[in-house]
């Protein structure tokens, strides 16, 4: 019914109209005659003929209509629009020939919308409608902003035939850039797409982690298990959030070995060996405790890779010297160790996931590298 305007609880004449489509002079009642006023609770085909003498058009549905045969209210609705107004725009022809359409009742609760639109509405509708093809194609990037990666791409965008729009899909230090287009056939839709991802994918390689969509440690997995590596974490101010994103893959303890979360002075010390006098004199968000974290890690946790975290969160526990957001990472495997710090800007929550996602870039190009 696109394109059609109805009023809800409308005055017409003496009477109160559930809805009324004032363009098509269509009137909607469900149980209309409980709506009237006292003076006005004439019969329903009085009613009727008084509206329809005002040039008015009534179709009556009932409650239990409403509710139990929602697809026969909707059919009998767009089908008298039709025999009102025979010439519909384009626009406002609903689907399946003309004369019917697809509703979808689903839940609130999102999980609960997304698994039956996954399991069933899209199935259903994939079944019974010939749609066109929608292809995406996904390159995932990290190390460059969004607004950099516009300037690279620059001379890019211009040569793509209007139907293949690039879009710029940032989040948490990475950006993926996809390229959709749509057409009736898939294969040469996909087909025509092919060489300008590849382009793109060229013009960003320097930043390029992978050309599918998907995350920083689904990427990493695949390197370790070509590799036949194994890694583990050793985490403080992210508290095991590092851990949460890698196990979340299935199939990850092929090359996950495990995380040591040591929030504490404590827990650095007796498990993954940070010397006493380190804390003391660095303090526990330095390149010094992050590098002895990341070798203790290495020893208590049995692995070829580890990447350490030690940072300041926030809201509160920053200094003058080190403000929140200040967060040392260390990367390491048996022969070497490389740091960086970041200086994030953002909330507690959002400060935690950028950390995991700068980590887990750069252990990604320090496994490349070594």
């Amino acid at each position: 019914m696109t394109g059609y305007k109805f009023r809800r609880q409308h005055i017409i004449s003496n009477y109160i109209a559930d809805f009324v489509c004032l363009s098509e002079k269509l009137i909607i009642e469900v149980d209309g005659l409980h709506h009237q006023l006292p003076e006005n609770r004439i019969s329903d085909d009085e009613r009727t003929q008084d509206l329809n003498r005002l040039g008015f058009e009534v179709i009556r549905f009932s409650n239990e209509q409403v509710l139990g045969q929602p697809d026969k209210v909707i059919n009998t609705i767009v089908k008298t629009l039709n025999k009102v107004n025979s010439k519909l725009k384009s626009t406002q022809m609903p689907p399946l020939g003309g004369w019917g359409a697809v509703y979808f009742s689903l839940p609130g609760v999102p999980h609960e919308m997304k698994g039956l639109m996954m399991d069933k509405v899209i199935p259903f509708i994939l079944d019974e409608f010939d749609l066109p093809a929608i292809v995406h194609k996904t390159a995932f990037t990290a190390g460059i902003g969004e607004s950099m990666l516009a300037e690279l791409l620059k001379d890019f965008e211009p040569t793509l035939p209007s139907h293949i729009k690039l879009a710029y899909l940032p989040n948490y230090g990475m950006v993926k850039l996809r390229l959709t287009t749509t057409g009736n056939n898939k294969e040469e839709v996909e087909k025509e797409l092919r060489p300008y991802f590849e382009k793109m994918m060229n013009i960003a390689k320097e930043y390029l982690v992978s050309d599918e969509d998907e995350g920083l440690e689904k990427v990493i997995g695949k390197i370790l298990k070509a590799k036949g590596k194994t890694m583990g974490t050793a985490e403080s101010c992210t508290g095991g959030y590092i851990a949460h994103l890698i196990t979340a893959i299935p199939g990850s303890s092929v090359y996950y070995n495990g995380s040591v979360i040591s929030y504490s002075y404590e827990a650095k010390e007796n498990i993954l060996g940070v010397k006493k006098e380190t804390l003391e004199k660095t303090g526990a968000v330095s390149e010094e405790t992050v590098t002895e974290m990341a070798k203790g890690a290495l020893k208590t946790l049995n692995v070829d890779y580890v990447v350490a975290v030690s940072g300041i969160m926030g809201p509160e526990g920053g200094t003058d010297d080190k403000p929140v957001g200040t967060v040392w990472i260390a990367v390491a495997d048996k022969d070497k160790v490389e740091t960086t710090v970041l200086h994030l800007r953002f909330d507690r929550q959002r400060n935690i996931e950028m950390t995991a996602a700068n980590a887990l870039n750069f252990l990604r190009k320090f496994i490349l590298k070594n």
